[in-house]
């Protein structure tokens, strides 16, 4: 009988809720600020005096700061504050204003920034209180209202409305968030995601935890780099001319041509979006070289299309040279390639395109109404075969589980305890532990001895946070029907192959794995409209150079 299985989670006996303490915050935070005075004890400079203040505080003021620093926005009534835990909300903003942590808006805050705070509602009512002549529809947008209120009271009388305080000290937050993830984008939720029992970490450790800095310049950096994301923003949202806007960056040149690794995240993000916004208003000889700074592989797509788009052909081809050889992803290495082929002859189809035109046609018709891979293997059920859902889910499962003392070693680059991947993961990770990780793999005599490898590592490691092992509840099953088709040294090649570029090579396999008694098949599922990715392709190609038996199916 045909074995069909999909992507449901694992189901297991429902856990009792786990119910976090009033103040669970407060005790992250205090946890943070520890953790960051241990690992980074010469390079806290100011955010050692914030936090010393920050301890001067009653516990009350110390949950409310919390408290809206976790919120949305800097400015805040608080009319509309509430928490259990704060049970006199007045003294309590009156202790954060004496001491400096948050401010009353005045003068000095611009309208735009009081008027979030306030709702469509409210500012509708007020202008009828005000007698306000023509007062806008009631129909109206929040951003009409708003613009009403705006050209006809100051900030004054906006402030007349209610009590608006602003919080301080953000700097100091932002750069203790930057010391203990690595980045500016963790926040505290992710211990209450953890603390709940929806992600167990995949390590134990308590200490141990390497520095993600070197040097107090690299946090600077990366938060600058923050402000500068922010004030480029704006000046998007402003629709700045393009001169100006180049002006403005050529200003930071010498910091984008001088980064650490450790602030590429955050400007590759901001120099991929103003490639865009160059590029959209035609000023191609810019968006040429934003793209060229930043690493995201869109970035590097981007750059060899606009390069085309402004007519430099030689500078192109010279560039989809360096992408068919040293492209980071095959889907850039294939741009690469495609291009040079279209250059030689006038109207080549793409490489995906002739991979799936010359596909098995299967009578199988597409309506729409289920999953395509679902009816074609209810159609290869009737020819005997037994299978499975396969895709991502069964090979980054198996990287996953083969690698994960290597993942968490001792000395892998985990810097807090809420990391689940080392650090480096994305960038060098192979370089850096290819020999150990082939020692590894030797170990395995037959994957027959892998299996049972496997059987032990799932019992220890089972429902951990690897965010490579998907807990399929048919997941141990389905790792011994296939190693029951597989070569040791099929697998070995496969893993490695992906250890050199998880990012990439962890997505794109075949849709299906399906097995009669006598031979098996990954299966790629196409239907009509449907396109090959490159990344698919490579899969396809090295499957078929290590002999795995692989296909592409199309549908009708």
């Amino acid at each position: 009988m045909m074995q069909q299985t999909t992507s449901s989670p694992d189901t297991k006996a429902a856990k009792p809720a786990v119910i976090l303490p009033d103040k669970y915050y407060l005790h992250y935070f205090r946890y943070v600020a520890d953790f960051i005075r241990q690992m980074y004890p010469t390079m806290l400079g100011a955010q050692e005096g914030f936090l010393h203040d920050f301890e001067s505080l009653s516990e009350e003021a110390q949950c409310l700061y919390l408290r809206i620093n976790s919120r949305r926005g800097w400015y805040f009534r608080p009319s509309k504050l509430t928490y259990r835990e704060i049970p006199d909300m007045a003294d309590t903003v009156r202790e954060l204003i004496d001491l400096a942590f948050v401010r009353r808006a005045d003068t000095s805050d611009l309208p735009d920034m009081i008027t979030p705070v306030f709702t469509k509602a409210e500012w509708y009512a007020w202008l009828e209180a005000q007698g306000v002549d023509p007062l806008p529809r009631r129909s109206a947008s929040r951003a009409e209202i708003v613009e009403a209120v705006i050209a006809h009271f100051d900030i004054n009388r906006l402030l007349d409305f209610d009590d608006v305080i602003v919080q301080e000290h953000l700097e100091h937050m932002e750069l203790i968030t930057i010391m203990f993830f690595g980045s500016p984008y963790g926040d505290l939720s992710q211990f209450v995601v953890r603390d709940i029992g929806h992600v167990a970490i995949p390590h134990q450790r308590s200490d141990h935890f390497t520095p993600y800095f070197e040097t107090r310049e690299q946090i600077d950096q990366q938060w600058q780099l923050l402000q500068w994301y922010r004030e480029y923003k704006l000046l998007e949202a402003e629709e700045t001319d393009v001169g100006v806007l180049w002006e403005w960056l050529e200003e930071k040149v010498t910091v984008f041509e001088g980064l650490f690794d450790t602030s590429r995240v955050v400007a590759d993000k901001l120099l991929y979006r103003a490639g865009q916004y160059m590029e959209r208003r035609d000023a191609l000889g810019q968006a040429v070289v934003l793209y060229g700074w930043s690493r995201r592989p869109q970035a590097i797509e981007r750059k060899l299309r606009v390069m085309v788009k402004a007519g430099s052909h030689d500078n192109a081809a010279s560039y989809a040279q360096w992408l068919a050889d040293h492209g980071p992803n095959a889907n850039l290495k294939l741009l690469g390639s495609d291009y040079l082929k279209k250059k030689k002859t006038k109207g080549i189809r793409r490489s995906t395109t002739e991979k799936i035109e010359t596909a098995q046609l299967i009578d199988v018709v597409y309506t729409g109404d289920d999953r395509i891979e679902r009816l074609v293997l209810e159609h290869l059920g009737r020819q005997g075969y037994a299978g499975f859902f396969s895709e991502n889910y069964i090979w980054r499962s198996l990287f996953g589980l083969v690698f994960w003392d290597q993942l968490y070693a001792e000395d892998a680059t985990l810097h807090q305890p809420l990391q689940r991947l080392p650090s480096d993961i994305y960038s060098g990770y192979y370089q850096s532990r290819k020999h150990e990780l082939k020692a590894h793999l030797s170990r395995f005599r037959s994957s027959a001895h892998l299996g049972q490898w496997l059987d032990e590592k799932i019992e220890r490691v089972h429902g951990e946070g690897n965010p490579f092992v998907h807990w399929h509840v048919d997941l141990k099953s389905h790792i011994e029907t296939f190693l029951a088709w597989m070569t040791i040294r099929q697998i070995q090649s496969v893993l490695l192959e992906m250890a050199k570029n998880p990012r990439e090579n962890c997505t794109g396999f075949p849709d299906l794995f399906v097995y009669t008694d006598d031979r098996y098949y990954f299966y790629e599922v196409k239907s009509p409209n449907d396109h090959l990715s490159a990344q698919q392709l490579f899969w396809i190609d090295f499957f078929e150079q290590q002999g795995i038996n692989v296909d592409i199916l199309r549908t009708k």
